[in-house]
């Protein structure tokens, strides 16, 4: 505000004062605005960023399902996800659909850190901490009807990404933790 009331003043005292008109420059025109959904990250290696696309992945493809669970091919959950993470998804899936409930809004994942864990014989593990919000999610039950079901609009998750060479980046685990963010 400050810098648009000297430059208003520059600009009225130049006209005023000695009848001159500046050259006035526009700013650049922002062309590339960041989606919604997507929230910049820290540069990563190359592996720990592919384990961070699979996180990515995971949510977009739960968040989808979720939002059509009376409808959509929860099988699909296997294209970013292995039999442990599904299980749980299905899981949660199955209690929604039984009440004729979906989520409506999307959440946002935005990641604080991520790292390469250890290697087993599945393959190599991945870490990601990050901070999802839910501050634009409702649940329609089965007459439509929406409601909050929130008790927070932001909340800490723990994701684990196993890469092997068969399934590449696959989430193998993802929790809520304790806290807040």
């Amino acid at each position: 505000m400050k810098r648009l009331c000297s430059v208003l003043s520059l600009v009225l005292g130049c006209v005023c004062f000695t009848g001159c008109t500046p050259d006035l420059v526009a700013p650049p025109v922002m062309t590339d605005a960041p989606t919604a959904t997507q929230t910049p990250t820290p540069e990563y290696g190359e592996d720990v960023q592919k384990a961070i696309d699979a996180a990515y992945a995971y949510v977009e493809k739960w968040t989808f399902i979720t939002q059509n669970v009376l409808t959509a091919d929860w099988n699909e959950i296997y294209e970013v996800a292995t039999d442990s993470a599904a299980s749980t998804a299905f899981s949660l899936w199955g209690q929604w659909a039984a009440k004729g409930s979906r989520m409506v809004g999307e959440p946002t994942l935005s990641v604080d850190s991520a790292y390469f864990s250890v290697a087993d014989e599945r393959g190599r593990l991945y870490e990601i901490n990050g901070c999802m919000d839910i501050s634009e999610i409702l649940w329609s039950d089965s007459e439509g009807n929406l409601e909050n079901r929130r008790t927070t609009d932001r909340t800490p998750l723990r994701m684990e990404v196993l890469e092997t060479p068969s399934d590449g980046y696959l989430v193998s685990y993802e929790s809520t933790v304790e806290g807040s963010c």
